[in-house]
């Protein structure tokens, strides 16, 4: 009876493990197949690389990305047709004889760098002959437009270094430029490009010019910092 039932109980207990092992396996399958998370995160992967690989503008998109690409040209090409127009009135207003001087003329080497080189500067504008070169001179630099232009021909003149030293007026302890000949020299040239032009609305531009100068290229704040 003991051997009897020692077998029994052998042969039951494989085939409660068995059944065991398996309902344990069907269990982790069951898990594996309704995991939110693994399906989450599968999707959002395949999902990010549909996107990264896949993306194309929308008709709209690409129609305003022309437009904005074809209104920058109109720009450009009207700021270009304004330049040369200038060039055009410039060449009218400047006879040829006038023109050959500008051709010859060597009046100014390079900006002047110091203050005695400003005055020294002034001194030679008192001869109206070089007075008159100058004019000729400096009217033919150009720029895009009245600002553009003044600048241009004030770094001809001198440094920002030197201009920071100035204002029109002489305000807040500064040299005044308006006592100078300097800056009747930069109002006929800029009217000698354009005879519209006020002499209130040049001195203006001389003066944001002047105003910003020190932290310009070359100006005392920007050198010190």
């Amino acid at each position: 009876m003991s051997i009897s039932s020692s077998r029994k109980h052998s042969s039951t207990v494989p085939h409660g493990s068995t059944k065991s092992r398996s309902s344990s396996g069907a269990i982790k399958r069951s898990c594996s197949e309704h995991n939110p998370y693994q399906e989450n995160s599968t999707s959002s992967s395949k999902s990010s690389s549909n996107t990264n690989s896949s993306y194309e503008p929308t008709p709209l998109q690409e129609k305003n990305f022309k437009m904005q690409v074809l209104m920058k040209l109109e720009s450009l090409n009207k700021s270009l047709a304004e330049t040369k127009q200038m060039v055009k009135k410039i060449l009218a207003k400047t006879s040829q004889d006038e023109l050959e001087t500008v051709a010859n003329l060597e009046l100014i080497e390079q900006p002047a760098e110091t203050p005695e080189e400003l005055e020294t500067l002034c001194d030679q504008l008192q001869d109206k002959d070089y007075r008159n070169k100058m004019v000729i001179y400096l009217s033919s630099i150009g720029g895009i437009s009245l600002g553009d232009g003044t600048r241009r021909i004030m770094r001809t003149l001198a440094t920002n270094t030197v201009w920071s030293d100035f204002s029109v007026s002489g305000r807040k302890g500064k040299k005044a430029l308006k006592d100078t000949p300097i800056l009747s020299l930069i109002i006929k040239s800029s009217q000698k490009r354009d005879h519209t032009l006020t002499a209130q609305i040049i001195e203006k531009e001389v003066g944001e010019t002047l105003k910003y100068a020190p932290t310009r290229k070359g100006g005392k704040k920007q050198s010190t910092e």
